[in-house]
């Protein structure tokens, strides 16, 4: 996973990139409590339906970490966008 981490971000130090791309990392967003939750999700399914999804989506389907993600995402994009 380090090795697929390292090459993602490798992505920002390619000169024909440099103002258009900008990797992130994602990790750092991850949700904890459904994380905590997961194991056991079946068998606490009303309260697992307020943090994930039912099925293995990415990042368990957690609307936090979702809408964390995305909240970097537009702050990336609002700073490749700066001066254009």
């Amino acid at each position: 996973m380090a090795l697929v981490k390292a090459a993602q971000l490798s992505m920002n130090d390619i000169s024909a990139f440099k103002g258009n791309v900008k990797a992130i990392p994602t990790d750092v967003y991850w949700d904890k409590k459904a994380d905590d939750a997961y194991p056991t999700w079946r068998d606490n399914f009303e309260a697992w339906k307020k943090i994930g999804a039912d099925r293995p989506y990415p990042y368990l389907g957690s609307t936090i970490t979702f809408s964390k993600i995305g909240h970097a995402f537009g702050e990336t994009m609002l700073e490749l966008r700066k001066g254009k």
